[in-house]
């Protein structure tokens, strides 16, 4: 034990950069649900479960958006307006379905703009030029029938963009925070294909309260994967905790999953649109129809709000601009 302890010291003070990202990954990111997996008790889960749920529900913006019992709100289409980005109809959308989607985001020149430098990286993986490709992964399925590359999108860098991500993380987290953003693009090369968890069945990111932004710059027809959403079963009540806590996959499959499944929403999309979604509800996008592609760009919020920012709920309720204390 002391030789680890002098061990990770070492470390540390040779690369104290690293060694700060790393401690920060494995101690410090929100509760998972890989860790949920490691605990045998299911009396023991509720108590872990409990303990975070109990700090999220301190925090103002959970407590109103993922409690509290919401009205009933059946929009969840709205039009981009740059000069009131998030308004009430949106909020109460969003508070009662888990989901919403915003059309008309960039403007045409930026679009265009984004269109053609996701073609040069598609350009670059199609001529197996990786080197020019910067931080990227690629993932290909068991059967072979479909491919998914992982892309590093710095240069793909929007101001619309970030007024979305700055706002909604702002609504749902009570604070603006820095999202980590990927670029993901699919391809499907045969159908059927085969169903993988965490992807296309649908599950949840997390038991605590959580978002990410999905913008695509294309449209995504019935064929191409939409997206699809268990409406409401964001909310974390009774039947939420006890699903988590008996869950064996945390996704469809899991026979509790049915006190969360109301109604299922496919979310096609027009180009230049964004879902947002809160994702410890359930969701996943759809298998492909035809071959074809799906690409997002995706903003999440993983990085910059921890387990010591759901601790310190003080700071994100001390200038809430959208609910009261």
């Amino acid at each position: 034990m002391i030789n680890k302890i002098l061990y990770l010291i070492i470390k540390s003070i040779q690369n104290p950069k690293k060694f700060l990202i790393v401690f920060k990954k494995r101690f410090l990111t929100i509760p998972s649900l890989d860790f949920l997996h490691k605990i045998k008790s299911k009396k023991i889960k509720f108590i872990y479960i409990n303990f975070w749920l109990y700090f999220s529900k301190k925090n103002i913006s959970f407590k109103n958006l993922f409690f509290s019992t919401s009205e009933k709100y059946h929009k969840n289409i709205f039009n981009f307006n740059k000069k009131n980005i998030i308004e009430n109809d949106i909020v109460k959308s969003l508070s009662y379905n888990g989901v919403v989607i915003i059309e008309n985001i960039l403007n045409d020149n930026d679009l265009i703009n984004l269109k053609s430098k996701i073609k040069e990286i598609e350009n670059f993986k199609k001529n197996k030029q990786y080197s020019l490709l910067k931080k990227h992964k690629i993932d290909i399925s068991e059967d072979k029938k479909r491919e998914r590359l992982i892309y590093d999108p710095e240069e793909l860098n929007y101001k619309e963009l970030n007024d979305i991500a700055e706002k909604f993380s702002d609504l749902v987290y009570g604070k603006t925070l820095k999202p980590n953003r990927d670029l993901y693009i699919d391809y499907c090369y045969e159908t059927p294909e085969a169903k993988v968890r965490g992807d296309n069945f649908l599950h949840v990111d997390r038991f605590v309260p959580n978002l990410k932004i999905l913008f695509s710059p294309f449209e995504i027809t019935e064929n191409d994967a939409p997206f699809s959403y268990a409406l409401n079963s964001h909310k974390i009540n009774l039947n939420y905790k006890n699903f988590i806590a008996s869950a064996s996959n945390f996704d469809e499959t899991d026979p509790e999953v049915v006190d969360l499944i109301k109604y299922q929403k496919k979310i096609t999309l027009k180009s230049n649109s964004a879902i947002i979604a809160l994702t410890n509800g359930l969701h996943g996008r759809t298998s492909f129809q035809k071959k074809g592609q799906r690409v997002i760009l995706f903003h999440q919020f993983n990085r910059s709000f921890t387990k010591l920012s759901l601790l310190n709920y003080l700071r994100f309720n001390r200038n809430n601009k959208y609910f009261a204390n």
